[in-house]
């Protein structure tokens, strides 16, 4: 005789949160995700460049041993109309580094995956999920520099996790079907300038 037992929503497993706080912090990677079909309250869907950076500040899950790194996510804009209408990743830039970019020609063309290795110190709070407040994502507030002679830790190895293949594949997938419905060229690719040195402070 059969048990008697009924299906049921699937469980969205809980992993731990990095804590709240101040913390001294390593860019370990710089990720291009590509082009992600992006969609505006009362406007239409558009294709909008995305990055990501990821951090590490030595955080660990309790249970695993394995570390709790901390990404953002942005698009690739670096427009500025003034201190309140700016992009978020000029904003995050210049907090990062310590001061605002001269003008539009030095924050055009910064080398990104030049920060790769950089120190931070990262603000992390808890956001609550629109779906299910319940439940919360640790996020990054704000970055600003070390002060001048701080000891920067030797963090664990770093491997990027499979992840953001999937973002970058799931973004890849919906941009060519965006393409596609609104007859669109294939974006041409563009080989990275190797010698590009402008720096970053």
């Amino acid at each position: 005789m059969a048990d008697e037992i009924y299906t049921t929503k699937d469980e969205q497993k809980a992993y731990p949160l990095h804590p709240e706080g101040q913390f001294l912090a390593t860019c370990v990677d710089v990720i291009d995700l590509g082009d992600k079909v992006s969609e505006f309250a009362g406007k239409d869907k558009k294709l909008q460049h995305r990055i990501a950076f990821v951090f590490r500040t030595g955080e660990v899950n309790p249970e695993t041993g394995t570390a709790l790194d901390l990404a953002k996510e942005f698009a690739m804009s670096m427009f500025k109309k003034s201190s309140d209408a700016q992009a978020p990743l000029r904003k995050f830039l210049e907090q990062w580094r310590g001061k605002p970019y001269k003008d539009d020609d030095e924050a055009a063309n910064v080398p990104l995956h030049k920060l790769e290795g950089r120190p931070v110190v990262l603000s992390v709070g808890h956001e609550a999920w629109k779906t299910d407040p319940s439940k919360f994502n640790a996020i990054i507030v704000s970055a600003t520099p070390p002060l001048a002679g701080t000891v920067i830790p030797k963090f664990t190895p770093y491997v990027r996790a499979e992840y953001w293949g999937k973002r970058k594949e799931k973004y890849a997938l919906a941009a060519q079907e965006f393409r596609r419905a609104i007859g669109a060229p294939k974006p041409k690719v563009v080989e990275a300038d190797e010698t590009d040195d402008l720096p970053f402070n």
